[in-house]
């Protein structure tokens, strides 16, 4: 669910015209030292969860699902096939809608 590696997810916040920066930093490989190079900030090591608290459907949904962990993790699980058709394909939409203290995120403008 979470992945093998660290990465940053960057989303385009129209409205506002920035970018934030999130970087998920939870195996410790974001942000080291390259060559004699230091990092300028540090990224700190997100805690990923380690149990599941709750595990249920949203009120009044048959698709989505939330799931509540510890150490701050919520996400909403999501399955649909993205048209009015009946069709064979379907799409898993997975959303943070809880996040650990520790992440956080960065904004930069739009010049």
């Amino acid at each position: 669910m979470f992945g093998n590696h660290d990465y940053y997810k960057l989303v385009a916040i129209d409205s506002r015209s920035i970018t934030r920066i999130i970087p998920f930093n939870l195996y410790g490989t974001l942000n080291t030292q390259a060559e004699k190079t230091k990092p300028q900030k540090h990224v700190p090591l997100i805690e990923l969860p380690t149990r599941k608290v709750e595990l249920s459907f949203k009120p009044k949904s048959t698709t989505t699902v939330n799931l509540i962990m510890d150490n701050g993790w919520q996400i909403s699980f999501r399955i649909h096939n993205a048209s009015s058709k009946v069709e064979n394909s379907l799409k898993f939409d997975i959303q943070l809608t809880g996040q650990p203290t520790d992440l956080f995120f960065i904004d930069t403008p739009w010049e």
